[in-house]
């Protein structure tokens, strides 16, 4: 097994086609096997009692090697819950749970192009699969390699389980359940003009029943993007991150004069939004939209105390301050939603414990409510529409919410630059270079201290001080700047990447508008993103 299929921050994957270091049948077949011999070595019983749920997304051949999985478990007589379509990522987050299962698999790669398919384990509490059994059933596929695998009969769908209709009626409910304005969303709903494309993914088949029984009434899909299809003809890479994914529902909102419009990623774990404001689209960022949905529940409701909301190092400090200011605590954790869904297990098995009640990832990933471990855009789609139907009831929008939230705590801006080689080593070499000699400088802005998660000590540079951080080993450097500014350098765990990540503050005061602030930064952020990625590439 190749580096390339490597567990990584989000599960593993990789191209399609043949050989080792492949998405294929063979090596869908060496994956589940390694879990199979896991599970029956260590948790035989409930293995064999409570069995594996089995989601798929809308690539190629992730339907059959859905089928391939399930042909693998069933032979080591593990009951299989297969859905009988394609469903998004949130979805079986939530089946495992309710069905009781012992862990789920998913065969997606989220928003990478169309020559990608992936793999995804899941335990017991409905989140990704964390050490020490990632690490466990990754010795057990190293075992695995040095004997040939088993034939291997036919997935028999007479025989198991399908999940229920039942399950995805809960999961409805629940999203209901977690609305905090239902009487205005079911009494005005029908006000509000959603546009929303899927991708050509799996939202089709829940975000509109979900808008819909939550009372946004007034929903059209984007043609173009509405089907499911693996090929995504519409964009060559379909991150609802990136301005070409989001062309044709911009295009949408203008035309029809929608009030929003939402987009979720091929397996619909991720959201984005925009809204038009003075005839204007505006593309809300994650660390925005996040920090919307935030403001927007703690202006709805009281949480319970003690409680918490988790946000990864990677995304705005903005969310601290919010969640400080209402008197809740944040806790910080390494990127990769899988850890937001462990700490929710630790608060739940008593340790530390907090009432968790919002996570936050800043590439378009939220999580609201303890029912998903994952997260979750269509519970997502529905708060984002019931903040924008909030707005509108005042005749503002969700940019009119920003701006207000900007002039109580200052204009927070972030944003990310993402750089490709052909080898993943070539960046971690580069990072070694800039562990040894960081910058002091970037552009005319000074580097006051640095903050590595490899060794978990953070450096001042004026005074020599250092400190412990609150994890370690891990492949992330940060740079401070003397302005109070963050720059964050990380290799994809997912993708031969370098990602790169600046977060600014500003004084409203200092400028003539918010707006004229937000543009500022943005601009300032980038061109310092742009100077760090020459010195990374020297």
């Amino acid at each position: 097994m190749s580096n390339s299929l490597q567990f990584g921050t989000a599960g593993i994957r990789a191209t399609m086609g043949p050989g080792k270091d492949q998405i294929n049948n063979h090596t869908i077949q060496l994956l589940t096997e390694g879990l199979s011999q896991y599970l029956l070595s260590s948790f035989a019983k409930e293995s064999k009692q409570q069995g594996i749920v089995i989601c798929y997304d809308s690539r190629l051949h992730s339907k059959e090697f859905a089928q391939e999985a399930a042909s693998v478990l069933t032979s080591h007589t593990i009951p299989v819950y297969l859905m009988r379509d394609l469903r998004p990522t949130p979805f079986l987050s939530f089946a495992i749970r309710y069905l009781r299962a012992i862990g789920g698999i998913n065969i997606t790669a989220s928003h990478n192009p169309k020559e990608y398919n992936g793999y995804k384990i899941y335990w017991a509490d409905g989140g990704q699969v964390v050490a020490p059994h990632e690490q466990k059933i990754s010795k057990k596929i190293q075992e695995i390699l040095k004997k040939p695998l088993p034939i291997y009969l036919p997935y028999d769908s007479n025989k198991e389980h399908f999940v229920s209709e039942a399950v995805e009626k809960a999961f409805l409910c629940k999203i209901q359940e977690h609305m905090t304005m239902p009487s205005l969303n079911h009494n005005q709903g029908n006000k509000l003009f959603i546009i929303y494309s899927p991708l050509n993914g799996t939202g089709i088949t829940l975000i509109p029943k979900a808008l819909n029984q939550c009372g946004f009434t007034y929903v059209e899909c984007v043609e173009e993007q509405k089907k499911p299809d693996g090929n995504f003809p519409t964009t060559p890479y379909p991150n609802p991150e990136t301005p070409e994914a989001m062309t044709l529902g911009i295009r949408d909102l203008l035309v029809k004069q929608g009030d929003i419009l939402l987009i979720s990623d091929p397996d619909a774990d991720r959201l984005a939004c925009s809204c038009l404001h003075q005839q204007i689209p505006y593309n809300f960022t994650g660390n925005e939209l996040g920090i919307i949905l935030l403001a927007h529940l703690l202006r709805t409701q009281h949480p319970i105390s003690p409680w918490a909301t988790i946000t990864t190092t990677v995304s705005s400090p903005l969310i601290k301050k919010i969640t400080e200011k209402a008197g809740g605590t944040c806790f910080e954790v390494p990127v990769g939603f899988k850890n937001i869904a462990q700490k929710i297990l630790e608060w739940e098995k008593g340790h530390n414990t907090h009432h968790f009640f919002f996570g936050i990832e800043e590439s378009l990933g939220f999580l609201y409510g303890d029912f998903v471990r994952d997260k979750d855009s269509v519970t997502a789609s529905c708060l984002t529409s019931e903040a924008a139907l909030f707005c509108k009831k005042e005749n503002k929008t969700l940019v009119d919410f920003l701006i207000e939230i900007f002039a109580q705590f200052g204009i927070y801006q972030s944003g990310q630059l993402s750089i490709s080689a052909s080898h993943s080593q070539f960046f971690c070499i580069q990072l070694q270079k800039m562990r040894r000699t960081p910058p002091r400088h970037l552009k005319n802005l000074s580097i006051i201290s640095i903050e590595d998660y490899q060794s978990g000590i953070g450096y001042s540079f004026s005074s020599q001080e250092r400190w412990a951080l609150s994890y370690s080993q891990l492949n992330v450097l940060s740079l401070l700047g003397e302005d109070g500014s963050k720059w964050i350098l990380r290799p994809s765990g997912t993708e031969p990447k370098m990602k790169l990540y600046g977060h600014m503050r500003a004084n409203p005061t200092s400028f003539s508008s918010i707006q004229e602030g937000i543009a500022f930064l943005k601009s300032t952020i980038y061109d310092h993103l742009l100077y760090l990625k020459n010195l990374l590439e020297k």
